[in-house]
């Protein structure tokens, strides 16, 4: 019983080999903000993506694509882009 385990340990790279973890980001990061420049959720952004990106070591920039209610941001994002990694930062708040 021990030998087939390790039979079984040794010849399955998958289960044998520890991941190697990838870094990440490997391209620059923008962070699409589909609200007006100015507003309360703009400098949220920008903060954050400073701080993350001295943490991650990669620029992490905010882009402002206001219109139609958040759509014509949404949609940017939402368009591929092979030149770095895009995501939509939004708040919404409900006030009871």
């Amino acid at each position: 019983m021990r030998y087939a385990i390790f039979d079984s340990l040794t010849r399955d790279p998958a289960v044998a080999l520890p991941a190697a973890a990838q870094q990440w980001p490997t391209q620059p990061v923008i962070l699409v903000v589909p609200l007006p420049p100015g507003g309360s959720v703009d400098p949220l952004a920008c903060l954050l993506g400073t701080k993350v990106g001295e943490s991650f070591g990669r620029p992490f920039t905010s882009d402002n694509k206001p219109g139609a209610s958040g759509s014509v941001g949404t949609a940017f994002a939402a368009t591929p882009k092979s030149d770095g990694y895009t995501f939509v930062f939004e708040a919404h708040a409900v006030n009871p």
